[in-house]
C-alpha cells in the first residue's frame, strides 16, 4: 500500500510541472528563412510575448501518465491566482484521488485514494521528491509557459506594471547573458554550452571527478530552450545532468489564441534517469482569464500527517 501511496502522490506532484489551454486552433507553419538574432534579442522577443494574468481557471485537466512500471489517468481542474495561489484538483472514474494547494510559502496535499494522509511541506520535500530544487515560482512559470522565470525566483515573482515589468525583464536578460544562440531546424535554440563543449565534457571522466571533488555541481547541468520564430514562444526546455545521466524535457504544443497572445494546449514532460523514462501528457480545456476565483479545498482533521513522500 505504501508503494501505490508513493507512485500515485509522485505522478500527482511531477503532473504540477504541465499545463495548457485551449480555442479555436491555429495553424502555424516553419517560415522558409530565420533570421539570425543576439540571444538577448530572443529572449526579449520571448518575454515581451507573454500572456501576462492575474487568474486562470482550468476546468478540465486530462493526464496520462507512463513510467516502466505504470500507466495511469487522471482528470481534474487548474486554478492559478498568480503570486498568490496554485490549485489542482484531481479524479479517476469521478472519484477524487488528491487536492494540492501551493503558496509560495508553503505546500500541501490533500489524498483521498488510495490512502487517506495529508501532507503539508515547505518546497524541500518537493525538491527531493523531483530531485531539482524548486520552488513555488518556478511552478508557476512553468504552468503558465514563462520558462525563462523559473530560474529567478520570487525576486522575479510575476509583475503586471508596466515599469516593473520592464525592470524585470531586463534582470532575466542579464540572468542568461551567458547563452548561446543559433538557428535549427527553422527554430531558434538557446543553450548555456556549446555542442562541442557537451560532447568533450561526455568523454572526460577525470574532469567530471574533478568538478565533484570542488562541490561545483551546477557546472554539470547543461540547458537549453527551442523557441518558436514567429510566435515567439518556446515549445521545448531540456535541462540535463550531465554527471548522473538524467534529465527533464518539456514540450509545449499545439499554440492557440488567448487573450491576444498564443498559448500551449498541449504539453508533455519526460524524466529520463537510470532506471528509465517516465512521460507525461497533459491537455487541459475549458478556461477563462482574469475572472475571480473560488476554490474547494479543506484539511480533515481525522487524516494521518505525514512529513515526507521520499523513501
Amino acid at each position: 500500500m505504501k508503494t501505490t501511496r508513493k507512485r500515485v502522490s509522485l505522478m500527482v506532484i511531477m503532473a504540477l510541472a504541465l499545463f495548457s489551454c485551449k480555442t479555436a486552433e491555429v495553424i502555424t507553419k516553419a517560415p522558409i528563412k530565420v533570421k539570425a538574432i543576439s540571444g538577448a534579442r530572443l529572449i526579449g522577443n520571448t518575454l515581451d510575448s507573454e500572456l501576462d494574468f492575474q487568474t486562470l481557471d482550468v476546468r478540465k485537466l486530462i493526464i496520462d501518465y507512463k513510467s516502466p512500471k505504470q500507466k495511469i489517468g487522471l482528470r481534474g481542474n487548474l486554478k492559478i491566482n498568480t503570486d498568490s495561489f496554485i490549485y489542482i484538483s484531481l479524479s479517476k472514474i469521478n472519484l477524487p484521488v488528491a487536492k494540492i494547494l501551493m503558496t509560495p510559502q508553503k505546500f500541501t496535499m490533500v489524498s483521498y485514494k488510495p490512502d487517506k494522509f495529508v501532507l503539508e511541506s515547505d518546497y524541500r520535500e518537493l525538491s527531493k521528491l523531483l530531485n531539482t530544487p524548486v520552488n513555488y515560482y518556478a511552478i508557476q512559470s512553468i504552468l503558465s509557459n514563462k520558462l525563462f522565470n523559473v530560474h529567478c525566483g520570487d525576486i522575479y515573482a510575476f509583475l503586471t506594471d508596466k515599469k516593473l515589468k520592464r525592470k524585470q525583464n531586463r534582470l532575466i536578460r542579464n540572468e542568461f547573458k551567458s547563452f548561446y544562440s543559433k538557428r535549427d531546424s527553422f527554430k531558434y535554440v538557446l543553450h548555456d554550452w556549446r555542442p562541442k563543449k557537451v560532447e568533450s565534457f561526455n568523454s572526460k571522466q577525470k574532469k567530471k571527478e574533478r568538478l565533484v571533488k570542488r562541490k561545483r555541481s551546477n557546472d554539470l547541468l547543461y540547458q537549453q530552450f527551442v523557441v518558436h520564430p514567429n510566435m515567439f514562444k518556446v515549445e521545448k526546455y531540456l535541462l540535463r545532468d550531465l554527471l548522473l545521466g538524467r534529465s527533464l524535457e518539456v514540450k509545449y504544443s499545439n499554440f492557440k489564441p488567448l487573450e491576444m497572445e498564443m498559448f500551449p494546449h498541449k504539453l508533455q514532460t519526460t524524466f529520463t534517469d537510470l532506471k528509465g523514462k517516465t512521460t507525461i501528457k497533459v491537455q487541459l480545456d475549458r478556461f477563462t482569464v482574469d475572472k475571480p476565483l473560488q476554490i474547494n479545498f479543506r484539511v480533515p482533521d481525522r487524516y494521518k500527517r505525514i512529513k515526507t513522500l521520499v523513501p
